[in-house]
């Protein structure tokens, strides 16, 4: 097992070393000890590996709480699938409620494009009159 610097491993990961040192504040990653002669932060290879789950699981909408979650459910000694499989369910229905909260926004954005030739005045420019009413 190799051990990486915060640098290296934050390079391996793909992501900054503020990030590895935030992930460790809200405990999302072990603090490592320092055991280099230099008294540099000392983690093993597999942080490599856990720095990028977090970041896939961000990449599907994951808030860093659930991940947390879903971090020990994973480590368990027992099989948690079920409360895995149960937060996804729910993630799935928080993406579906934006959905449609984007596709409203969308159609009220096109009927005030609609609505514009792009030669009118301010006081009748249907698009400032949809943003002062809002997408909401």
């Amino acid at each position: 097992m190799k051990a990486l610097t915060i640098g290296r491993l934050a390079r391996l990961a793909g992501v900054g070393t503020e990030t590895v040192r935030y992930y460790e504040r809200v405990k999302l990653m072990p603090c490592p000890a320092r055991h280099s002669p230099r008294g540099y932060r000392v983690y093993p290879e597999e942080a490599v590996a856990r720095l990028q789950f977090i970041r896939k699981a961000q990449e599907c909408g994951f808030k860093l709480s659930e991940i947390a979650d879903i971090l020990k459910w994973r480590n368990a000694t027992h099989p948690l699938c079920g409360n895995i499989r149960a937060l996804v369910k729910l993630k799935i229905a928080e993406m579906e409620k934006e959905l449609k909260r984007v596709a409203r926004r969308k159609r009220i954005l096109s009927r005030a494009i609609a609505g514009c030739r792009g030669t009118c005045a301010p006081k009748r420019c249907s698009i400032l009159k949809m943003l002062a009413r809002g997408c909401a």
